[in-house]
């Protein structure tokens, strides 16, 4: 099982621009590693780093 929590916190309504940043662990709370984020029906991607974390920016 993997727990990613995305957590929007940034957005500007003149570039109806998103920042969404999370961190991917295992069950056993350990961060992994270059995990890839995709966001549905785009090219919009990025890896999780060494300690699991990722950020995003996702055009609205």
């Amino acid at each position: 099982m993997i727990n990613a929590t995305p957590r929007p916190i940034e957005q500007n309504s003149l570039q109806a621009n998103r920042t969404v940043t999370g961190t991917v662990i295992e069950e056993n709370k350990e961060p992994m590693i270059g995990v890839i984020i995709k966001v549905s029906d785009t090219t919009l991607g990025t890896v999780t780093d060494i300690d699991g974390k990722y950020s995003i920016i996702i055009l609205l």
